[in-house]
């Protein structure tokens, strides 16, 4: 049974899009320049570009070390970009478990869209035995435009 929730999908994963052509030499930017959130997991671990996929679980146990996985693209123009992921972990009654947060800035000379990868490790300890949801969102902090929320959900067991 998938219980995979995935709220939005856009894109490729794994490529560099760049910026076409609307017509006869016209530039197209595209309508939104907020983060496309392309995949959210929960992974054992997280060590290469791949592991998304190759270590996507649906449940793990109290006192585990995991990660929520995610895969994102991204709008980057030539510059420094202040990029925040952050993940809501709530149980089954949606009741907050873990608030996961971290930021980076990244350095590019290319104006197209971009796919990266992303984790957020966190621990199980202390968990209770049951559903959790994780609710993921990608803010781009200089442009100021947040990607829409997609969520995966897993069990953890005793």
């Amino acid at each position: 049974m998938n219980r995979r929730s995935v709220l939005a999908s856009i894109g490729a994963v794994g490529t560099v899009t760049i910026a076409g052509c609307a017509g006869q030499g016209t530039y197209a930017e595209p309508e939104s320049k907020a983060p496309r959130i392309q995949r959210v997991e929960l992974v054992t671990e997280w060590k290469n570009r791949g592991d998304i996929a190759d270590n996507a679980i649906e449940s793990t146990t109290v006192g585990s070390d995991v990660a929520i996985g995610i895969s994102y693209d991204y709008w980057q123009e030539g510059g420094t970009h202040a990029i925040t992921a952050q993940a809501e972990i709530v149980d089954e009654n949606r009741e907050r478990y873990k608030s996961l947060q971290d930021a980076t800035e990244r350095l590019t000379d290319l104006e197209a869209w971009t796919n990266w990868r992303w984790s957020l490790p966190f621990s199980t300890d202390g968990a209770s035995p049951g559903e959790y949801e994780a609710i993921v969102q990608i803010r781009d902090d200089y442009a100021d435009k947040t990607s829409e929320a997609v969520s995966t959900t897993f069990s953890i067991e005793e």
